[in-house]
């Protein structure tokens, strides 16, 4: 695997068309899934479409929202018997954690591509919109990938293809093909590798010599039940409720309306807005048509009338109260994270039930993202040991992970617990000691560790 550059586009980029054609492939993708797909980004980036005011950014919000509980009370740490490559391993994914749960809660899976950095592994997250599914087994894994690298260079524009392919063996094929063009919209003709420096080093087709455990990516997949075409594709946080959010912005373009058209206006006669140009030829009208509105009749019988109509403000928000409770319910989140706590809630027990659904929903992805860095360091393992980075492969034990309290239980309440049942010598402290900061201990040896590092008054017998 040779080290790349992956530019990683600030909008979903148009259709995969042209990869297509250049590859002699076809894109997976159902119509319906790459339509909800540019429909998810549409909405984060705050694209706006006829009669809406995209200005709220709620999918941006619930992004924000739910990230930050996800990772409230992260902390994941190794094992000290585990090899100083893999705690490196693990310090750069966490230095991507954020941007990639972000990524998949917008498009509801991203890729962790490893990239060969010196001694180390950097990790990059390719967003949905930056590949293209070639093939998938029955539950939505990847088999068969498609990805476009672009640059610019000495007045053209170069595009990098690349393959990957998931053979019946278990190994990984790679296939590599470079395209440049005068015009960036255009693929243009094909090109050696060698004809940019940072692919010199690159082949045109190659295979892993030894299995990777599927295409040398890591996949993050929505845990959500696909409700856009019901196949084994990740779909976004927010895509139950898209027609809700868009009803929103539609409510919020009513709403702005109805306050330009509430504000008071003058009506006069249209001599008195002449339009006319001063000595820059600047154009200039002698009264503000934000305030007045002419009308185009005889001077003499057009009264100067005020017009202030009155506006509908509390039934907009009410409106909008309700479809913000409704996104919530959809979603998963908190009665009020979106709408007013206080204009919607009104028992206690509406807002514990709220909150269990909440926590629920951040737990979902909690455990997509713990098994992504499982997956992660083996993958760094097998790497590694091809690359000479470490000298042994990832045991899945030595990755421990502890979310915190989170919102549905008190966990001092169970460790003040817990060290009264060990204080009564009903409980070991190794145990005691193993739930408090996620040790294995499942073995004798596994327990033995437990006393070295933490009980060093304890003897072995």
């Amino acid at each position: 695997m040779e080290e790349q550059q992956i530019r990683a586009a600030a909008r979903p980029p148009g259709p995969a068309q042209g990869f297509e054609q250049a590859m002699g492939v076809r894109d997976v993708t159902s119509p319906a899934m790459a339509r909800a797909i540019r429909k998810w980004y549409r909405l984060y980036f705050g694209d706006p479409s006829p009669g809406t005011d995209p200005s709220q950014r709620l999918a941006c919000a619930i992004v924000a929202k739910l990230e930050r509980v996800i990772f409230g009370e992260y902390r994941a740490q190794l094992s000290g018997k585990a090899e100083p490559f893999y705690a490196r391993t693990l310090a750069r994914l966490e230095g991507v954690r954020r941007q990639a749960m972000q990524q998949l809660l917008v498009g509801g899976e991203v890729l962790l591509k490893p990239l060969p950095r010196g001694e180390d592994l950097d990790w990059v997250p390719l967003p949905r919109c930056n590949y293209i599914p070639l093939g998938r087994d029955s539950q939505g894994k990847i088999l068969d990938l498609g990805t476009v690298e672009q640059r610019a260079e000495g007045g053209y524009f170069y595009r990098l293809l690349e393959r990957r392919t998931l053979t019946g063996t278990g190994t990984m094929t790679v296939e590599n093909r470079l395209f440049r063009s005068r015009e960036e919209g255009s693929y243009g003709l094909e090109v050696s590798l060698d004809t940019l420096d940072c692919y010199r080093t690159l082949t045109p087709r190659y295979s892993c010599p030894a299995p990777l455990g599927g295409l040398g990516l890591v996949q993050l997949k929505s845990p959500l039940l696909n409700c856009v075409d019901f196949s084994g594709e990740g779909v976004s946080v927010y895509a139950p409720a898209v027609d809700l959010i868009q009803a929103v912005d539609r409510n919020e373009a009513q709403m702005n309306n109805e306050f330009e058209n509430g504000a008071s206006r003058i009506l006069v006669s249209a001599d008195l807005l002449t339009v006319r140009r001063d000595a820059a030829g600047r154009v200039v009208k002698r009264l503000q048509d934000t305030v007045f509105t002419a009308l185009d009749e005889a001077p003499e019988e057009v009264p100067i009338t005020v017009f202030s109509p009155q506006l509908r403000h509390e039934s907009y928000l009410a409106r909008k109260r309700d479809a913000l409770r409704s996104i919530e319910s959809l979603i998963g989140l908190a009665r009020g994270t979106l709408s007013d706590v206080e204009q919607t809630q009104r028992t206690a027990t509406e807002i514990a039930d709220s909150r269990a659904d909440y926590a629920l929903t951040a737990q979902d992805y909690q455990e997509v993202w713990q098994k992504a860095l499982g997956e992660a360091l083996a993958l760094a393992g097998g790497l590694g040991n091809a690359y000479g980075l470490c000298s042994r492969e990832y045991q899945p034990g030595e990755l421990a992970v502890d979310w915190g309290n989170g919102l549905l239980y008190d966990q001092e309440k169970d460790w003040q617990q817990l060290i009264q049942m060990a204080a009564s010598g009903v409980l070991k402290p190794e145990l005691l000691l193993a739930w408090k900061y996620g040790l294995p201990h499942q073995t004798e040896s596994q327990l033995a560790e437990i006393r070295q590092r933490f009980m060093p008054e304890t003897k072995e017998e």
